[in-house]
Parts: structure tokens; sequence; C-alpha cells
């Protein structure tokens, strides 16, 4: 491992002269491995500083049993020691993440304001064995060629030096040089996505293939070339087709083969905050050769295209262009009953109100239906064409919806017999666009 180690830091010249180094300790195999190698050879590597950060994710009962072991295996060794604990549990509830992902984001997360405090490069310890896992795990959940590199060596102020070694080597390690480490309980917990690929998937592939690990490795470093260079020549696409405005000129795409088209409109995603599936790009990819769409991509944003550009745009601004829409106030008691499922109560409104199309999960509770529906379904009700659904006006406050068009006001904001004045929207035909 010694000698893999020390040419995987050369290759990639992981440790620059005079560097600092703060080693995410967990207190397992991998990461007591990588402490201890780089302690040794703090002269060696010219290394200014060694330190280490564990991060108390408070999701197994033994967590602080953990956190003291690891405190005192730095304390033993002169290493400056940080921690900081976090309730996974409860944040993976409040952010309807799994604990994975919220624990991976909060350790990143505290990682990355120590280093910034220390100025020092962060060091974790995945090995050749994680980067196979992560490669499985992608392809299980669908990914580009991006997601079939594995774990990189280096990444900003991150690095890992032991992507060039197997688990198993690390564990040899460990042995050899009387190192004791804490054991994670939840490791062999195959409920947990990741411990299923290592304990069921890869066993099991290893059986057919005892070189697995190497095979998926060997391949990663290939798919890494290929990505780089496919990546560099979207860049270059990329930064020639965008606009001031932040739009796509999509006319531009016709020539381009559909490799660079896909990474081209996800460096636009990218641009504009958007992260979405592979699956919702390849739709998007397709879409560009008709002259007009607009597409709810996500909670609050649609895409748009028009005229040959292709746009990002929030919901707050979206004014429908097919049609313009007048809020009219009047007095309640002018008003006939036959449109009082119309009118929007002024005083039951919160905040102010945005002109949109249909997001989806859109729902709405008519007054006199009495019943919760959501507008696709309703959209099918009615026998509206879907090509039309998205030109459909949609009044929204603060709240939520208050008014769709065709339908009228939700229960929330409907008029009663305590209303003074009441908004009647006016739909006005407008531009239509080819689609």
């Amino acid at each position: 491992m010694n000698t893999k180690v020390s040419d995987t830091i050369a290759e990639h010249s992981l440790i620059k002269e005079n560097a600092s180094i703060l080693i995410a300790l967990s207190g397992g195999a991998d990461s007591l491995a990588l402490a201890d190698f780089l302690i040794k050879r703090k002269e060696t590597f010219k290394i200014a500083n060694i330190y280490a950060m564990h991060i108390n994710h408070m999701i197994r009962a033994d967590a602080d049993e953990n956190q003291i072991f690891v405190e005192s295996f730095c304390e033993d060794r002169g290493i400056q020691f940080f921690t900081e604990r976090f309730d996974v549990p409860a944040l993976s509830k409040e952010s309807k993440e799994s604990l994975e992902l919220c624990g991976r984001r909060v350790r990143y997360e505290a990682l990355e304001r120590k280093a910034f405090e220390l100025d020092a490069l962060i060091a974790t310890a995945h090995t050749m064995s994680d980067s196979a896992e992560t490669v499985i795990f992608n392809l299980a959940r669908g990914t580009g060629l991006k997601g079939l590199c594995g774990i990189p060596v280096k990444r900003e102020n991150i690095i890992r030096p032991l992507t060039g070694v197997t688990k198993s080597e690390v564990l040899d390690y460990c042995r050899q040089n009387g190192l004791e480490w804490y054991e994670d309980s939840t490791n062999k917990d195959n409920s947990y996505s990741r411990n299923k690929i290592r304990n069921v998937v890869i066993n099991t592939l290893s059986e057919i293939n005892p070189n697995l690990i190497a095979n998926i490795s060997c391949s990663s470093e290939l798919f890494a070339v290929d990505e780089d260079y496919m990546g560099k020549q979207a860049s270059a696409v990329f930064e020639n087709i965008i606009c001031g405005n932040n739009s796509l000129k999509t006319a531009e795409l016709e020539h381009c083969h559909q490799a660079l088209v896909r990474r081209i409109i996800v460096l636009f995603l990218e641009k504009n905050g958007i992260r979405v599936s592979q699956k919702s790009v390849l739709d998007i990819c397709k879409r560009l050769k008709s002259n007009y769409f607009k597409i709810n991509i996500c909670k609050d944003t649609f895409l748009i295209l028009k005229n040959g550009e292709l746009s990002a745009i929030k919901r707050q601004i979206i004014e429908t262009k097919e049609k313009n829409v007048d809020l009219n106030i009047k007095s309640i008691q002018k008003i006939h009953k036959n449109l009082v499922n119309d009118i929007i109560d002024c005083d039951k409104i919160i905040g102010g109100i945005c002109v949109s199309s249909r997001m989806v999960g859109d729902r709405i509770t008519l007054q006199k239906r009495r019943v919760t529906k959501s507008l696709k379904k309703l959209f099918i009700e009615e026998k509206i064409p879907a090509e039309q659904r998205s030109s459909v006006v949609v009044l929204r406050d603060d709240e939520g919806i208050v008014w769709v068009e065709g339908f009228g006001a939700d229960l929330r904001v409907c008029c009663d017999q305590d209303t003074k004045e009441g908004i009647i929207p006016e739909i006005k035909d407008g531009y239509e666009y080819e689609s």
C-alpha cells in the first residue's frame, strides 16, 4: 500500500510543499490508515500541518464512543483534533433527504468550513473499492458517462490518496502497523443502498470475476479521460452560443453530435441552478427540434423555447405570452351571482398575485365541487388537449393557487357574505406561437 499511495500522490500532485491537510477521520480502517500514513510521512511530503476532524452524525447508539476513540487516536499522535455534532436523523426529516445524503452533505459542509479556516486541503479516505461501489450505484439509478468515472482523485481542495488501493489492502496495512479501528455497526445494515452494494452486489459480482474492483477502476480511468475531452468540447461550444441574457441559441446545436448537445444542455441547466435527471435532459434534447415549447422543469422554473432561443424563467416573473390578464377589482354587490365562483376575495389574498402557467403537483379546491383535485386531473376531465394545458392561466399568491382559467377561484379565497371587494380576472387573447 505504501508504494501505491505514494505513487498516487506524486502522479496527481496531491500535496504541494508546505501544505496543511485536514483529514476526515471517521475512525474506520480507511481513515485511520490514511492518517497513519500521512503522519509517518509528514517530512517526506514536506507537510506543514496535519489536522483531523470527526463528524458525529448522532445516528448510532455508540456514536459518542466512536468520537472518543478518534479523539484518543489523535491525542496519542499529537494531532490537533476538531469535531462537530449533527442530529442527522432530525435534519434528514426536515430536509426530506435520506440519512445517507443528509449525512454526506453536513459532513462536507463542516469539513469545508474548517478547511477554509485552517487554509488546508481536505483528505478523505476513499479507496478503489469505494469508487467501484459508486460506479455501480450510479449505474443502478441511471447515469451518463460522468457517473461511470468513479470518485475523482482530486476535486478542488479535496484530495483522495487511497483511490489506488483496495479495501483489503487497507486492512492489511492496519494489521501490519498495529492499528485498531472502530467498526461502524451500520456497515452491516443492508437497508442502506451503499451497504447493499458493498455486502451483496460486489460480493456476488466478484464471484464471477475476482478482479472486479480493479477492472472497474481501469474502466473508470478510461471513462474519465473521454469525459474530460467531451466536457471541454461541450464547454467551448456552450460559450459561443450562450447569450448575454442567459438564453441559449439552439439553432447552433443542429450541427452538433448528440453527445455534445446533451452536455451543452446540462451546462445550460447548471448555469441556471437547475438539476434534473438524465431522462429529463434527454427529453429536453428531443424537444429542441420544435419551434416552441414551455416546460415546467422544476418547482418554480419553466424552460421556454421561442424564436430559436432556450430560456429558463422563474415562476414569479412568468407572464403568459399567449394571453394577457387584467385583474379588475370591483364592489361585490354589483357582481352577478353567476360569476361568484370566479371571484377572488381581495381580503383573502396573501401577499401579491402573480400570473403563471401550471406547475407539477398543482392542486385546487373549487367552491362548487368542494373536492381537492390536481390540475392535471381537472384538465383530463374537461378534455383539455395536452398541448393547450401549459397555456391555461394560473394565478397565485404567496400561499398558493388562487384561481385557474376556466375553473374559477380556490375555496380558500372565494367570496362569501362578508366579501366587500373582489377580483375578477379577465383573459384577453394575445399572441399565438407554433408548437
